[in-house]
């Protein structure tokens, strides 16, 4: 106051606010990533103030880089906590799908093999020996057996192999693949070994036939045979009347070798005689 005032007061208060501030992501997250991948996660705050990073569920966070340990869902949260000029931000956070490790086979067998051969197998996954490979024989296949990776082929036939690996909690499971060996039967045949191929009615000639697979040999009389003639189990050829014999030698086969024939010509001349006085 003064000489004609009084003095006086009165008081007002004045609300200060703390600064509100946001949090902007600036890493780009991966896409589809699968366990064992990492991520640097970062964010901004409007603020400029350090922003705190979090993790939880499938993954783990180190110095500051997020290794994902697990299949599903990884939550990163980003936190700043404010101070006596700024209020704490909302949080962000952002979710990443983990998947399964992939994983592939490698199985190139031959395509083709001979009856009575075993031939070892070997299949891995790109992964390594820590995921072994199984080996079976598709329900289609014919004519073989399989038994520690080791495939018998026991007759002509299409051996089909499916090669599997089914992963486990961070792998996924290999696309199967399907191979195909073919199994053929052995090529053989007839050859002889006669002493002659002439003969005189009433005489007996030896063919001893005999097969390269080391079966035996079956003989038969050919239609064309000019001579009356007969051959028994041995090959052992005999004739009544003059003329040529042919002689079918044949080895039906197995499971193993191929059927195969050959022929033998026997030329059967009559006897001599003489006449005395």
């Amino acid at each position: 106051g003064n000489n004609k005032f009084k003095s006086t007061n009165n008081q007002k208060s004045v609300k200060v606010g703390q600064n509100a501030q946001t949090i902007t992501i600036t890493s780009s997250a991966p896409v589809a990533p699968v366990v064992g991948d990492t991520y640097a996660p970062a964010a901004s705050a409007s603020s400029k103030l350090a922003v705190s990073v979090a993790v939880s569920g499938t993954c783990a966070l180190a110095s500051g880089v997020v290794t994902f340990t697990s299949v599903g869902d990884c939550v990163v949260t980003y936190t700043q906590a404010g101070n006596a000029k700024y209020s704490a931000a909302t949080s962000v956070s952002e979710t990443i799908a983990v998947g399964f490790v992939p994983q592939s086979i490698d199985f190139t067998p031959a395509t083709s093999a001979i009856v009575g051969d075993s031939v070892v197998l070997s299949a891995t996954s790109s992964l390594g020996a820590a995921y072994p490979v199984t080996l079976s024989l598709d329900a289609t296949s014919v004519g073989c057996a399989l038994e520690n990776n080791v495939v018998t082929f026991l007759s002509a036939g299409d051996c089909v192999v499916v090669a599997t690996q089914a992963g486990d909690a961070i792998t996924a499971a290999a696309s199967s693949v399907v191979a195909t060996i073919s199994a053929s039967q052995v090529d053989q045949s007839v050859s002889f070994a006669p002493t002659t191929t002439t003969t005189t009615v009433g005489g007996v000639v030896a063919l001893n036939g005999s097969a390269t697979s080391g079966l035996g040999v079956n003989y038969t009389i050919d239609a064309s045979s000019t001579a009356a003639c007969t051959v028994d189990k041995n090959g052992n050829v005999s004739a009544t009347t003059a003329g040529t014999c042919v002689v079918n030698a044949t080895q039906p086969g197995n499971n193993k070798f191929k059927s195969t024939n050959n022929q033998k010509s026997v030329k059967v001349g009559q006897n001599a005689q003489t006449i005395t006085i």
